[in-house]
């Protein structure tokens, strides 16, 4: 169904796919200016940040694929009484509220990380073990988990204040800081820098395992604040929804 309604207007199709391309592009293109003058940003190289950025299109495109429509549509289902559908199916709510839509169109941000991501490997001769790979992969679904616990304990917001659309639009410039390395959070403060850590943590944990430089300090960090977040966001939904007044209060 989600297939059928992607390809109703054909048009809306491929204008929605040459932006993805071009905005997956444009992250690209700001690694290249960015190392322009310098040859290390806090410690990465100008293809180790490519490498950043290639996860960055991986991950964040399975996560535009999977949740932000979904998010985006929690607001006009809270705000019009739809999540009184949701709650009577015998299904679980936040189940349904997360996984409903799918936007297929991000499936291209993937490809395109996949690519970065090899031209960085055979550029540096890196020699990648398939363990690495595995590690790469596994930790960078926690990652997206743990984004999307994020975004789902912000979100319930709405339940309280529905007409509250543009807190996504603020989840959308928080998550942007996944795309650079975990060192950066030393440089905005002790007390922004300890809680936005695991954000940091979200890429470039996955990104080290590639480069070959891993590091076991940033694994346990990450496993520990996705179980932790994870769980989190469970009780902070179901309680939220107990304050859910519905269509007709």
């Amino acid at each position: 169904m989600n297939f059928s309604v992607l390809l109703e207007y054909r048009a809306t199709f491929v204008t929605t796919f040459f932006a993805t391309a071009l905005w997956s592009l444009f992250h690209i293109i700001m690694i290249i200016l960015l190392t322009y003058r310098t040859n290390t940003v806090f410690g990465w190289t100008r293809n180790e940040m490519l490498l950043l950025s290639g996860s960055f299109s991986i991950f964040w495109g399975l996560f535009h694929v999977v949740f932000t429509t979904n998010f985006r549509r929690l607001s006009e289902f809270i705000d019009r009484g739809y999540l009184d559908y949701v709650l009577v199916r015998p299904l679980d709510s936040q189940f349904q509220i997360s996984l409903w839509a799918i936007n297929y169109v991000s499936i291209f941000r993937i490809l395109l990380g996949i690519g970065v991501i090899g031209y960085v490997i055979q550029a540096d001769h890196l020699i990648v073990q398939p363990i690495a790979y595995i590690l790469y992969v596994t930790l960078g679904l926690c990652g997206t988990i743990l984004l999307y616990s994020f975004w789902l304990i912000v979100s319930t917001i709405l339940i309280w204040q529905p007409r509250l659309s543009n807190i996504i639009d603020l989840l959308y410039m928080v998550s942007g800081m996944t795309r650079y390395p975990s060192e950066m959070s030393r440089v905005i403060g002790n007390v922004s820098g300890i809680f936005l850590l695991p954000l940091f943590l979200i890429l470039s944990t996955p990104s080290e395992f590639i480069i070959n430089r891993p590091s076991s300090d940033h694994v346990v960090i990450l496993l520990v604040s996705t179980v932790i977040l994870f769980f989190t966001s469970r009780v902070i939904w179901k309680n939220s929804l107990k304050y859910y007044t519905s269509a007709n209060s």
